[in-house]
């Protein structure tokens, strides 16, 4: 079934928005962990902070799934399928 034009922006207004409020109640659940997650990053060697004995693999392939990271000394790319789950 197509929608029309007009349908679908309406769709997709409605869809950031729920996206939004959704952003927003998680906010205060998040800001916390968040924080503590660049505290024991500061302190911890990367693999300390792993919650699994194993290497993670490395994946030089362009992949939009990554969670990427870099500084002038080191490049870091996760996919977010090898990620925990989020705590609550």
């Amino acid at each position: 079934l197509e929608l029309s034009d007009e349908a679908q922006e309406e769709q997709r207004l409605a869809q950031r928005r729920i996206f939004r409020e959704q952003q927003e109640e998680a906010r205060p659940r998040l800001r916390p962990l968040l924080r503590d997650a660049y505290e024991r990053g500061t302190t911890s060697n990367w693999s300390d902070l792993l919650r699994r004995p194993q290497e993670p693999r490395i994946d030089l392939r362009g992949d939009e799934s990554l969670l990427e990271a870099a500084t002038p000394e080191t490049y870091v790319a996760v996919s977010r399928y090898d990620l925990p789950a989020a705590r609550a």
